[in-house]
């Protein structure tokens, strides 16, 4: 029998509907063949519907808004866009004005006229912001006080929110020196009742600032000014909403004495390089604050107080050098150590010190009185200290190590072996620890990292979802 597949009959279709002719009535018969194909005429180029203008036909004050937003350049390109356009920025939009903007184009004395003709021009909304960072004091032809008291008391400014005005030094940001003095500050800067934020720089306050209110101010800045504390204390009674203040190397402040029932933010900047050392920082009836952050602290206060700051969550003013005591409710801190356990601060969530070296048993005494911790910031200064090794034990039974500990970060981790023992001590004990950060400051390998955390034993860390991060490369 053979095996060759049947060959399948061929199937027919119908010339004229094209369906199977087998049983089928073509529905075309009788009438006549298909007309030959004609050639495909395009039809004609209609042009597009115009895109919708959204922008332009958002409401006057909405435009105006986008305008402020926009450096002082660009917000004046804008009336170059359309034709609606051209009155915005000097009728709809509020005034952000900053002479940096304007470097590109004018400079010097040839901004004087500009910014001049800006603030005398008529203006239906108010400025929102003012900015004047780039202008002497004195020029070769004449004085800018008298320049800066017109801009000052100008009708645009009446409604003024933001306000940042600085002098030019020539040193830059060298130190001042000894009873030096910045040029005067016009009492015109200071009518501005309506201001939210405020930065003054590099210039001298009057003396007597009777009746100066600003009841809106929840961020002040107050930079290298050459006052007394006593302008400060002055300024801060007349912010009764203050949220945030920051004091940057105000050379002459010598005992601040900080008392604000609005307060959240305290920050203070304190230039290493000069020989000022401010006497006493004290932080008194502070109820809202939250933050008490003190930089650079090797010129910096000799003695800090915190007596009545129920909510700090945020501290960064103990160190073991240079400085002599930090005193909080009824506890003293000398050179770092606790030496009266008699109050803690459960309310600290976040804590920076900075210490010599990495000594355990310091840092344990600390620890014990930041119960509810949760980030451990340490920065080394890798000094060379004698007796590196703990004469004693370490105390494991700190709550917030095994409650608490979520993060420790440390910048200049030299990586020796009582610095791996240290953290030992933390892999070992903190049960909740999510992260310990290591910024090495040379350059490290794979073999190096391994080394570590063999040392650390971290294969037996108390915590399982510990990681340990070496230089931004995470190893779990």
């Amino acid at each position: 029998m053979s095996s060759t597949t049947p060959m399948k009959r061929a199937r027919y279709c119908c010339s004229l509907c094209g369906l199977p002719k087998k049983g089928h009535v073509c529905s075309f018969a009788g009438e006549s063949p298909a007309p030959a194909l004609m050639p495909v005429v395009a039809p004609p180029v209609v042009d597009p519907a115009p895109v919708a203008d959204y922008i332009s036909t958002l409401p006057d004050d909405v435009l105006g808004t986008i305008i402020s937003s926009l450096p002082t350049d660009d917000a004046v390109r804008t009336q170059t866009i359309a034709r609606q356009w051209i009155h915005l920025w000097r009728s709809s939009a509020p005034l952000n004005l900053d002479d940096r903007d304007l470097q590109q184009w004018v400079s010097g004395d040839n901004l004087v006229p500009v910014i001049s003709e800006i603030l005398s021009t008529p203006r239906q909304t108010y400025a929102r912001r003012l900015c004047l960072n780039t202008l002497c004091c004195h020029s070769s032809d004449a004085d800018r006080y008298p320049v800066f008291d017109r801009w000052f008391q100008s009708p645009v400014l009446d409604h003024l929110d933001e306000l940042d005005f600085s002098y030019v030094r020539v040193l830059g940001n060298a130190p001042l020196q000894a009873q030096e003095l910045m040029p005067p500050l016009p009492p015109s800067a200071l009518r501005f009742s309506s201001l939210r934020l405020a930065t003054f720089s590099l210039c001298h306050f009057p003396q007597d600032l009777a009746g100066v209110h600003f009841p809106n101010l929840i961020d002040l800045t107050l930079s290298r000014i050459t006052n007394y504390e006593n302008t400060l204390h002055a300024m801060i009674a007349a912010c009764p909403r203050l949220h945030t203040l920051f004091m940057d190397r105000n050379y002459q402040f010598r005992r601040v004495d900080i008392r604000s029932h609005s307060l959240v933010s305290v920050r203070l900047l304190v230039d290493p390089l000069c020989n000022y050392v401010m006497d006493q920082l004290i932080i008194g009836c502070t109820p809202n604050l939250e933050k008490l952050i003190i930089q650079e602290q090797g010129n910096g206060p000799r003695i800090i107080r915190v007596l009545g700051a129920p909510k700090l969550q945020i501290l960064d003013c103990l160190r073991t050098d240079m400085m002599s005591t930090v005193q909080m409710g009824k506890t003293t801190f000398q050179a770092m150590v606790d030496n009266s356990h008699k109050l803690t601060f459960r309310n600290v969530k976040i804590l920076y010190i900075i210490v010599e070296a990495l000594k355990l048993n310091h840092v344990i005494d600390v620890l014990k009185c930041f119960p509810c911790l949760q980030q451990f910031h340490i920065r080394s200064l890798m000094r060379h200290v004698p007796m590196r090794i703990n004469d004693k034990p370490a105390d494991g039974t700190v709550e917030c190590i095994h409650k608490h500990l979520k993060q420790i970060e440390v910048t200049n981790y030299p990586g020796n072996i009582s610095d791996a023992n240290f953290f030992k001590f933390f892999i070992l004990n903190a049960r909740v620890l999510e992260l310990v950060k290591l910024h090495i400051p040379f350059r490290i390998d794979n073999k190096w990292r391994s080394k570590q955390r063999k040392q650390m034993n971290f294969l037996n860390r108390a915590s399982p979802n510990a990681l340990i991060q070496f230089d931004g490369s995470v190893s779990r």
